[in-house]
């Protein structure tokens, strides 16, 4: 039985087989929850988006290249891709920055999804560079810092 200060230790493992803790169990559901929040996000836009929309946005922040409507889940693809990567490295190598480094990624891709279709439904077509590279950034940093915390 674990007592109430192991509990709300990130290290303290809570499977009988003693092989997941509290903070890797935490980071799956948060890198599960991006993904649903994308798809989420994705359906509730998608009757509005135009028949074509923008897929990739160049240096100054203007789409640059487009698709169908449909290539705007090409995103959560990506993202069931990544995490399935990461899940498999972590499952063989037990190593809990990989989930983290997971949950950064899937956040960057959640970030961009929102990015993209708020172009396309506004038919700006455009997105503001400095407020996505300042996310980039920020979600890059709090990554670093997760990660020396877990080592």
């Amino acid at each position: 039985m674990l007592s109430v200060a192991q509990l709300y230790r990130p290290e303290t493992q809570i499977s009988s087989a003693g092989n997941v803790t509290w903070m890797e169990l935490i980071a799956l559901a948060v890198g599960a929850a991006i993904v649903l929040l994308t798809i989420v996000l994705t359906a509730v836009r998608y009757s509005e988006l135009p028949s074509r929309v923008p897929l990739h946005f160049g240096i100054t922040g203007m789409a640059d290249s487009y698709g169908p409507r449909p290539f705007i889940w090409l995103t959560v693809g990506l993202q069931f891709l990544l995490a399935g990567i990461y899940t498999a490295v972590y499952a063989t190598t037990r190593e809990p920055r990989m989930i983290i480094v997971a949950v950064a990624v899937l956040a960057v891709l959640l970030w961009a999804q929102i990015q993209i279709v708020s172009a396309a439904v506004t038919r700006r077509n455009r997105v503001p560079v400095a407020l996505f590279w300042g996310v980039f950034v920020g979600v890059i940093v709090a990554t670093i810092v997760v990660i020396q915390y877990i080592r």
